[in-house]
Formats: structure tokens, sequence, C-alpha cells
């Protein structure tokens, strides 16, 4: 993995909060920013809210450090994300709130870590086939309907 660059840090408001996991975990970020290797259910699907409810409750109003590393296909800044010294990708993983997304991010510790939290049957997982966010969204837009 690559080295990490400069963090962006920003304090986060009771405000941000509403706003925070409605797309991945920091489209309100500035710049547009994606969090790399994970994909969270889109607050439509089954257990969106529930994702979203797990990340705010790890970040919200908190400050937060993202290690910026690069930029995916659609510029949008890629990078981990820390509070309060906790690996935000790692602990959704782990709890079973998001998927590891194989096609951009192939660390083993991800895939790891989503394993662990199928085979405990955690979040997201304790449904015996939860649909993909990547599929969700395809199926949306093939069919005309708003994704977001």
């Amino acid at each position: 993995m690559e080295s990490p660059k400069a963090p962006l840090t920003r304090n986060f408001n009771e405000q941000d909060d509403k706003n925070f996991g409605q797309r991945d975990t920091c489209k309100e970020i500035p710049d547009q920013n994606e969090v790399p290797g994970v994909d969270a259910p889109e607050l439509k699907m089954a257990n969106g809210e529930e994702s979203k409810n797990a990340l705010v409750e790890l970040i919200g109003g908190k400050r937060v450090t993202i290690y910026v590393y690069g930029q995916d296909q659609f510029e949008r800044y890629v990078g981990d994300i820390y509070c309060d010294n906790v690996f935000i990708q790692e602990r959704m993983l782990k709890s079973g709130h998001v998927w590891h997304f194989k096609n951009y991010d192939k660390r083993p510790e991800f895939a790891q870590w989503e394993r662990e939290a199928r085979a405990a049957r955690r979040g997201l997982f304790a449904s015996e086939n939860p649909e993909k966010p990547w599929h969700w969204r395809r199926d949306q837009r093939s069919a005309n309907i708003p994704v977001y």
C-alpha cells in the first residue's frame, strides 16, 4: 500500500451527520472524496439506514482524519479515514455494515474482515443473500430510477 499523503481534516457537526452516509461515506467532504475498498448500502436499500447509523455512531460530531493517497477514475479523492485512532473502514467491515469493494481495492485484510463478518452473520450479512450496492445502483439506473 502506498504511503499516505498529508491528511485532510474537518470537524463534523450535527448538521453534517444528517448527510453522512448518503453515498458511501464521504460525499460532503470538500472536493469529491471516496472511501477506498468499501461500498455501503444506499439509504433506500435494506440495511442502508443501519449502515449510516453505524458510521454516524463512529464519527458523528467528531474530528476525522483522511489520509488521501490518490484519485479514482471519476477524479474523486480516495483515502483512509481515522477517528479517535480507529480505522473506520476496518470497523465498518468487521461489523458487517459495508462490503469490501474488491474491484477497486485489493488489500487482503479488507477481504479477511468481510469474511469474518459474513461468518459471524454480522450487520448486512445476517441476511442469507444481501444485495450488493453496485448491483442495486446498476438495476436502478437501468430502470431510470434515481439512485440518490
